[in-house]
């Protein structure tokens, strides 16, 4: 009998570093932490308590990464904070506990099925920035999704695509877990353009070269089950064929 996948491309450890890194995100399921211990490992899931420093405050929370939601919930039940991870489309998921949604997708860099991008952008990478290009950024973002939520200097490798000379499309690669923070964005009269995609490829070009073998996305849901702007980011990162796609779920208040 084929041995069951795990939910992750990533051994326990190196999810660890992956949610230490992912910390300043400050979404419903990662947050800034002091401490992470291991309460459960097997060879298809794992459940770690994590000490997240809230304004000032700690607090515990406990991430179950597990092939179903039932499963994961035996781990969590009780708990001040519960996060769930599990594959997309469990049949398990009990959505009358759900209280917050999201997604965790990755690329296994070896075996990528990109969409074909558009070579009619050029995309360049930058390390440091000043306030021109924060300004590109900011377009782009604004244009996106309504705000801009500036890069960190010394983490994110700043991707921008440029049409004539005009910004239409930026990213963040997270140099600590080459994860892309925040996503990738177009400005909206791009859309549909595959813009997008060509920024996807060289994110996962410029990782490769930083040695990594996988790279991954998070995306918080404006509400449980996704709102219209969700549905659309999830339909662009699909169609890109991320090889492991994970739902992400608050079960409870939190």
């Amino acid at each position: 009998m084929r041995a069951a996948r795990s939910a992750l491309p990533t051994t326990l450890d190196e999810f660890i570093k992956w949610y230490r890194a992912a910390g300043e995100l400050r979404v419903f399921w990662l947050k800034p932490v002091r401490s992470i211990e291991v309460i459960n490992s097997s060879s298809t899931s794992y459940a770690i308590s994590a000490t997240w420093v809230v304004r000032g405050r700690l607090r515990r929370a406990v991430i179950s990464v597990s092939r179903s939601f039932a499963e994961a919930l035996d781990l969590v039940r009780g708990r001040d904070v519960a996060i769930v991870l599990t594959p997309e489309g469990d049949p398990t998921v009990d959505y009358s506990l759900v209280s917050a949604e999201g997604i965790l997708y990755f690329w296994d860099l070896s075996r990528l099925s990109l969409l074909k991008p558009n070579e009619d952008v050029v995309v360049r990478a930058f390390s440091s920035w000043g306030d021109s290009l924060a300004g590109d950024i900011a377009a782009v973002h604004r244009s996106s999704w309504g705000f801009y939520v500036p890069p960190r200097r010394g983490v994110h490798v700043v991707l921008v695509a440029y049409l004539s000379g005009q910004p239409v499309g930026a990213a963040y690669l997270n140099t600590a877990n080459f994860n892309i923070d925040y996503g990738v964005h177009c400005a909206r009269r791009y859309w549909r353009m595959r813009f997008g995609t060509r920024v996807l490829k060289e994110i996962v070009d410029l990782a490769r070269g930083f040695g990594a073998r996988y790279v991954s996305v998070v995306r918080v849901f404006r509400r449980v089950k996704g709102s219209g702007s969700d549905r659309r980011a999830v339909a662009f990162y699909r169609a890109n064929k991320p090889r492991y796609t994970l739902r992400v779920f608050r079960v409870g208040g939190g």
